[in-house]
């Protein structure tokens, strides 16, 4: 069995304790990499928890990489770790919309609010949230679909599709459904670099299935059953 060497997160929404969870294990195992696939939530108006997570990552020498989803603010993760304030020793990571934290590996955050209508602009929903034909087509990406360097993960916090046995939102309307798939078009397009595997969060649900030739996988949320994947070198899963 070859060693594990990140730890892939689902969805936090800003609670300490899936991160705790996380860490103990990446210790348990060998790994000093946590990968956060969005909805990450420390960084948010009515206050959030960044120095606390920090504090906990420094004192277990972990780094946690992570992407932006729907539920995140945008704005204020965009200035504190992209508009010149993002530092190399930093154990909190930023993984910008169409770039590569890793070899063969591009990332792409960004979902669709199900639930749009009921947040507040500007409080609990930014339209940063959604994917954009630029962010597709970013140099990274392009390089990728003409296999100069190929895409070997697609790390993302939408699927390409709704997830398989995926149960109704409660009170969503046609108009929420239609929305929220303008974003997995982006994906889909975003998919042409063919990577070999796509990690995803945001359904909140484990499962693994297929798009085309890509092994698409989804993490459940929270600290719960499903919510954590170790992976090798490779971004193969590895069982614990």
């Amino acid at each position: 069995m070859t060693a594990p060497k990140y730890l892939l997160l689902g969805d936090t929404h800003g609670q300490l304790d899936p991160v705790i969870e996380a860490v103990a294990m990446t210790l348990d195992n060998g790994v000093k990499t946590l990968v956060q696939l969005g909805d990450w939530g420390f960084c948010w108006p009515s206050g959030g928890k960044v120095n606390a997570l920090r504090s906990l990552l420094e004192a277990n020498r972990v780094t946690m990489y992570f992407l932006d989803g729907n539920h995140d603010w945008h704005p204020e993760i965009n200035r504190r770790w992209f508009d010149g304030q993002f530092q190399d020793h930093d154990v909190l990571r930023f993984m910008r919309r169409g770039t590569s934290p890793f070899p063969g590996v591009v990332a792409l955050g960004g979902a669709a609010s199900i639930d749009k209508r009921h947040r507040r602009p500007g409080h609990s929903w930014w339209p940063d949230e959604l994917i954009t034909i630029d962010q597709v087509a970013s140099p990274t990406l392009a390089a990728r679909e003409h296999t100069t360097t190929p895409c070997d993960v697609l790390l993302t916090h939408d699927a390409p599709v709704l997830p398989p046995g995926l149960p109704p939102f409660p009170g969503a309307s046609k108009a929420d459904y239609a929305y929220c798939e303008g974003n997995r078009e982006m994906i889909r397009a975003a998919m042409r670099c063919k990577p070999r595997r796509c990690f995803h969060g945001h359904y909140h649900m484990r499962y693994e299935s297929r798009y085309e030739d890509t092994i698409v996988i989804g993490l459940a949320a929270d600290g719960t059953k499903g919510s954590m994947l170790l992976v090798d070198e490779h971004w193969d899963p590895v069982k614990p």
